[in-house]
């Protein structure tokens, strides 16, 4: 089989991304796991950093990368490094979530296949809630009904939260929580796109493999949990008064309607009226909460 390794993105979740670390330790099938701390302000990078110096496993790679980069950049400095050294699949993990071994060899095997360059599998909350499972590419028209707390109540009646059988197949959108991909790929697509901090990544992501005629495979047989009753770095960054989310998430949203919907003047326009919207609404609802 071909090398695999990992990255594991860490801001202020030191806790978390260990326990991830143990339980890709134990998972032979890994030839690199790359922890990358996205300038965390509390002690992360201590905690970790002593962690892996005491376990002596060269395994493991601890990197540091100065700076918050947000999520696509911060994950490409693992991705870097991992295609930099010969690794032929590289999976990206969140530190809240978990896996087993049967999931990372089913991800492996499929990519083996010339069928798809990139490939996610089933998803569940600890807790059990519903949670999206995959999501077709976003039009204009959705980015508009995500914008409105209205139109984003309708969007959800339609995702599909749960997935039968056990043949995989193609999707649109991988959810960036957990997935693979092939590193001669990466190399093709010039990695992540490092234009968006926070939201919309997944969706730059697909519209970069759809360029090369790339398709995203998805096996409804396997899983990955997400430990949604803890706080996570999403969770931290919005709390803070300071990193202004819904100022990015506009962003990222125009940043993605421009560079791969192409979209002109009127439409630049109508989604900033929109986005302006989108905002007046959450901050309306956060004082209600």
């Amino acid at each position: 089989m071909s090398t695999l390794g990992i990255v594991i993105l860490n801001y202020g979740t030191p806790k978390l991304t260990l326990e991830l670390l143990r339980i890709s330790l134990d998972i032979s099938l890994f030839n690199k796991i790359v922890i990358v701390d996205n300038n965390s302000v509390d002690d992360s990078k201590k905690i970790i950093g002593d962690y892996i110096l005491n376990l002596g496993d060269d395994r493991v790679e601890f990197l540091e990368t100065g700076e918050n980069l947000g999520y696509a950049r911060g994950n490409n400095v693992g991705l870097r490094y991992l295609v930099d050294r010969g690794i032929d699949f590289c999976y990206v993990a969140n530190p809240d979530t978990f896996f087993e071994y049967s999931t990372i060899y089913e991800i492996a095997a499929l990519l083996e296949t010339d069928e798809y360059g990139l490939v996610t599998c089933s998803r569940k909350y600890k807790t059990g809630n519903q949670i999206r499972q995959f999501w077709d590419f976003p039009s204009f028209t959705d980015i508009l009904m995500e914008n409105s707390f209205i139109g984003s109540k309708i969007k959800a009646k339609k995702y599909i939260y749960n997935v039968n059988g056990t043949k995989p197949f193609e999707i649109e959108v991988s959810p960036g929580a957990f997935f693979a991909i092939k590193s001669k790929v990466l190399t093709l697509i010039d990695y992540l796109d490092s234009n968006t901090f926070l939201w919309y990544e997944e969706n730059c992501l697909a519209a970069k493999l759809r360029m090369y005629g790339i398709k995203i495979g998805f096996i409804p047989s396997v899983e990955y949990i997400i430990i949604n009753d803890v706080e996570n770095s999403t969770k931290k960054f919005r709390k803070n008064k300071k990193s202004n989310s819904l100022k990015i998430s506009c962003q990222s949203k125009m940043y993605f309607a421009k560079k791969y919907l192409k979209i002109g003047f009127i439409k630049k326009t109508i989604l900033k009226f929109s986005n302006f919207i989108f905002v007046v609404e959450r901050k309306i609802i956060n004082l209600f909460k």
